[in-house]
């Protein structure tokens, strides 16, 4: 067996567990000084199974950021701030996503910080009252281009974006469906399909 630690040796040592007969199972050293040090990953990977944030791809450096970024730097945040938090409060794994989500969305101002100071609502309808985006879109008007049909139809802009993500620019660009209809108070008046309209301003 190669190992890299100088102090490791040949020796066989006998673990908690037994066989059949009622003997020890040996394992050499070297494997036990690694079962020791790997229960810290296990339970890092443990944690972060509980929210997976893994979808299927076709490009694997997403799969590699989702789960060094969103996987074990999410549960290093859940471990310092239960050890060194200032407000004393522990969270749960859920919780501490959805400070982090709220955090960089830039709508922090009701949710649990790390400093003892932040406001603490009990209450649900204590809270400060956002305008929601849906509050927003919900004036949006659909209209028409006018002219000729086939000069002024593009391409459907939900459309190409979720083609483009499951799929490819190159199968985005053939299947996207082409339309006359855009929304006429977005920025750009982007175009869309009626679908797409309406799962965008809901």
């Amino acid at each position: 067996m190669i190992t890299t630690v100088p102090s490791h040796d040949d020796k066989l040592i006998p673990t908690d567990a037994k066989i059949k007969n009622g003997h020890d199972v040996l394992k050499p050293s070297p494997v036990i000084a690694y079962n020791k040090a790997k229960k810290g990953v296990n339970m890092s990977d443990q944690m972060s199974s509980y929210y997976i944030t893994l979808r299927k791809t076709i490009k694997w450096y997403r799969k590699v950021f989702c789960e060094i970024a969103l996987g074990t730097c999410i549960v290093n945040t859940w471990s310092l701030y239960n050890k060194l938090g200032k407000s004393g409060k522990k969270l749960d794994m859920l919780q501490i996503r959805e400070m982090i989500i709220t955090g960089l969305l830039g709508t922090n101002d009701d949710v649990v910080d790390i400093g003892a100071n932040t406001p603490q609502y009990d209450d649900v309808s204590e809270r400060p009252k956002k305008k929601s985006r849906k509050s927003i879109l919900v004036d949006h008007k659909m209209n028409k281009s006018e002219g000729s049909v086939r000069k002024n139809r593009k391409r459907c802009v939900g459309c190409y974006k979720k083609i483009k993500n499951e799929r490819g620019v190159k199968e985005a660009r053939l299947k996207s469906k082409r339309v006359v209809t855009y929304c006429e108070d977005c920025p750009e008046k982007p175009t869309y399909c009626l679908q797409c309209f309406n799962d965008y301003h809901k």
